[in-house]
C-alpha cells in the first residue's frame, strides 16, 4: 500500500485535521500517524476502516491504489452539539456561556466521548493557529484531567477564557501558544498543580475542530 500515506495526508489536509487530532480519535500515538503518512508503516485493516469513517471515504479508497477519491455521504453520520460562545486563542477574553448555535460532530467522536461530555466553542485569535484557526469551532471534552502538552480551554481568574497547551513544572503552570505568530507569549502562573491553582480552572480538553458552516 505505497499510496496509503499520500492518500491519508491529502485527506487530512482537505479536512483540516492534524496528526494529533487523528491520533486522539484512533487512540494511537501522534508518531504512529506520522509513520503511516510517511509510508514507514501501514495500519491494520480495522484502523483503516476507522480512518475511512473519520475522513468520509470508503475503506476501499485506501486499499485500492487505482481508486479515485469519492466522498460517500453514507460513510459518516453526524449529530449536533451546542456552541457555547467564543474562546480566545490569543489574549484571554471574557467567557461567554450562552449557546450561540450548534455544530455537527462525527458519530465516532460522540461514541468515544459521549454527548454529555462534549461542548464546542468558537475560536477568536491566532495564538493556536498551528492547530486551530481563527473563527473555527473547537470541540472539547468536559474534563479536568490534563496531561503535559495537552491543549485545553481554561478560565483565568474565573471569567477570562483561553485555549492553550498546558505544561506543568515543579512550581509553575504554563499556558503555551502554538502559533505561527512569534509575538505571542506564554502565560505563567506560580502554582504546583492545576487542580489547586486558584487562578486557573480547566473547562475541557481540545479534541477536534472544524470550519463553521457559512
Amino acid at each position: 500500500m505505497k499510496s496509503f500515506g499520500l492518500k491519508l495526508s491529502q485527506l487530512m489536509k482537505k479536512n483540516n485535521m492534524t496528526d494529533e487530532q487523528l491520533a486522539e480519535l484512533l487512540s494511537v500515538s501522534r508518531t504512529t500517524v506520522l509513520r503511516w503518512r510517511n509510508g514507514e508503516r501501514s495500519p491494520k485493516m480495522s484502523k483503516i476502516s476507522q480512518i475511512a469513517k473519520i475522513l468520509n471515504v470508503s475503506a476501499t479508497y485506501f486499499i485500492d491504489e487505482n481508486e479515485s477519491y469519492c466522498p460517500e455521504d453514507h460513510v459518516i453520520t453526524k449529530r449536533n452539539i451546542p456552541i457555547y460562545g467564543t474562546i480566545a486563542a490569543g489574549k484571554p477574553i471574557e467567557a461567554i456561556e450562552n449557546v450561540i448555535g450548534d455544530i455537527q460532530v462525527p458519530d465516532i467522536i460522540l461514541d468515544k466521548y459521549g454527548f454529555e461530555k462534549l461542548l464546542a466553542l468558537r475560536i477568536n485569535g491566532d495564538s493556536m493557529n498551528r492547530i486551530v484557526h481563527d473563527g473555527h469551532i473547537a470541540v472539547l471534552e468536559r474534563t479536568t484531567n490534563i496531561n503535559n502538552g495537552d491543549i485545553a480551554a481554561v478560565l483565568i481568574n474565573g471569567y477570562d477564557a483561553t485555549l492553550k497547551r498546558i505544561y506543568k513544572t515543579n512550581n509553575r503552570i504554563i499556558l503555551e501558544p502554538d502559533s505561527f505568530n512569534p509575538s505571542i507569549h506564554p502565560l505563567m502562573f506560580d502554582c504546583t498543580d492545576i487542580e489547586n491553582c486558584p487562578e486557573i480552572k480547566v473547562v475541557g480538553k481540545y479534541i477536534w475542530s472544524c470550519a463553521p458552516i457559512q
